[in-house]
């Protein structure tokens, strides 16, 4: 019998949505943790769970209804939601309860991992799986293996060279010094940050947004583009999902990522690490665009990765 797997995670942007559309494309069911009540709602919602107070489960969403049918429960990071963790277990003792973090640990969630149950705990980054003593799960795609379309490259021109989309992070001052390059070689770029708090308002050459890029018009921008740039949170060693969006798409990567050379889908004729590569980008640019088999897709695709939580 197929066990009965359940999502619970965020449902706040069009990134995140894309990704739980896919999981229920492929059956498996997804929810917000909590029930959308409005900006008063959502601040009482926030107080009862950061205090964990006696009826903060009065705001979960639908997900609640369905753990007593569930055999798996993947709950994904964020920082109130390890009090989900006693109350599914509560519920449905015989589920096993995978928490993902597919993003960094973050000095917040330190002292609740060590004081959990570490056999819950997964990561997608090797160096905190090390670190904590946690379970590793690679990085995955909003993929499903049974839907992968055969590689069509396009060897039309392009509206852009390279992309780059994300917070900033700290990255703006990377950025500034890549696009001076891209103009000194007359290299097409479309760069666009979103601000954070202290973030000046003008960088020329690049476009900065108060808000999440919408995520259907990121990919818009990835297939009118030859190459992904990927700068990365400087200790990560995981796959981030710009990599991923490369491998899925047909696209030239650049990365600051050099632990990207243990992946199985490594080529460094596709793949320029920053730092280690001896072509210029301008010389990196002129190869055509890689040709990943459905074979390496799959492995990342959303199936797969959640068959790794039961080796």
């Amino acid at each position: 019998m197929k066990d009965r797997i359940l999502i619970i995670k965020r449902d706040v942007n069009s990134f995140e949505k894309f990704y739980n559309d896919k999981f229920r494309e492929v059956g498996i069911l997804c929810f917000d943790p909590y029930k959308k009540m409005g900006k008063i709602g959502d601040f009482i919602c926030h107080i009862s769970m950061h205090f964990n107070l006696p009826f903060h489960s009065l705001f979960y969403g639908g997900w609640k209804k369905e753990v007593r049918n569930s055999d798996m429960v993947i709950i994904f990071d964020w920082i109130y939601s390890h009090n989900i963790i006693k109350d599914i277990e509560s519920i449905n003792p015989n589920c096993k309860v995978v928490f993902w973090f597919w993003n960094r640990i973050e000095q917040r969630m330190k002292k609740k991992i060590i004081c959990s149950k570490i056999d819950t705990y997964w990561s997608f980054d090797p160096k905190d799986a090390k670190i904590f003593n946690l379970h590793l799960n690679s990085q995955f795609y909003a993929a499903s293996e049974y839907k992968l379309e055969k590689n069509n490259r396009m060897v039309n021109n392009f509206s852009y060279d390279i992309f780059f989309c994300g917070t900033d992070k700290g990255r703006l001052e990377q950025l500034e010094i890549l696009k001076q390059y891209f103009d000194s070689e007359n290299i097409n770029y479309k760069l666009i940050v979103k601000k954070d708090k202290g973030t000046k308002n003008e960088y020329h050459g690049i476009e900065m947004v108060r808000t999440q890029v919408d995520y259907g018009k990121i990919i818009s921008y990835i297939k009118e583009t030859k190459c992904i740039l990927d700068l990365t949170n400087q200790f990560q060693e995981g796959l981030t999902i710009r990599s991923l969006e490369a491998l899925f798409f047909s696209k030239l990567l650049i990365t600051d990522n050099k632990y990207i050379k243990n992946v199985q889908f490594y080529n460094p004729k596709y793949i320029y690490i920053m730092g280690e590569d001896k072509r210029t980008i301008k010389e990196f640019l002129r190869e055509d665009l890689p040709f990943y088999k459905n074979d390496q897709k799959k492995y990342y695709c959303i199936e797969e990765w959640v068959k790794r939580f039961n080796e």
